[in-house]
């Protein structure tokens, strides 16, 4: 997986700019911005989702627990979620607690952290 250390690297130019130039932010030249992005897409680069939210301490994860997945009634509301949350850029996590109070508790930990 390619990162930014190495379209830096490549470039000469900082990690920040490399970021910078990505997220489409200012103080990055017009021809600095468009290499980054032409090297980017030349190496196939894909943003670390993880990294990204550890950094701005804001994540795209929303998890949901149900007491089966192969019920259904659960499955078409993952379904509705999932779609929907695709649409603006957000991953879900899914948790099964096997109508199990204490797994429920445990999910509810997992998916808050």
């Amino acid at each position: 997986m390619v990162t930014i250390y190495e379209i830096a690297k490549e470039l000469n130019v900082s990690t920040a700019t490399v970021s910078r130039a990505l997220n489409n932010k200012r103080n990055v030249s017009k021809p600095t911005r468009e290499s980054v992005i032409s090297l980017a897409k030349k190496l196939n680069y894909i943003p670390n989702s993880l990294a990204s939210s550890l950094r701005s301490g804001k994540g795209k994860t929303i998890g949901i627990i149900v007491p089966r997945i192969n019920q259904q009634f659960f499955s078409n509301i993952i379904h509705g979620v999932e779609k929907k949350l695709l649409s603006k850029n957000y991953r879900l996590l899914i948790c099964q607690s096997n109508e199990s109070f204490t797994k429920e508790i445990q999910s509810r930990v997992l998916v808050y952290y």
